[in-house]
């Protein structure tokens, strides 16, 4: 746990006044970051994730589709 924990730190700082909760920068070998922050308007967190497509989706249960939460099934994941 603790190696993993020194390769993947978590980093807290506030940008433009938004708090930054934690942060997995990009790597070539998990081909995606993320970064938890602070509702501007609210107490809740907001979960930001860019990266490739394959990684991202294999993360997630459900997509939006015209502004509607639709769950993911097996039949979108080989489109995407």
């Amino acid at each position: 746990m603790n190696t993993a924990r020194n390769d993947n730190p978590i980093f807290r700082y506030e940008k433009e006044g938004n708090k930054i909760d934690c942060v997995i920068p990009f790597s070539s070998e998990i081909k995606f970051n993320l970064a938890i922050r602070q509702h501007p308007k609210n107490d809740n967190r907001i979960l930001y994730m860019k990266g490739a497509p394959e990684r991202i989706i294999n993360r997630c249960s459900d997509i939006l589709v015209n502004g509607k939460k639709t769950p993911i099934t097996s039949d979108m994941n080989t489109i995407i």
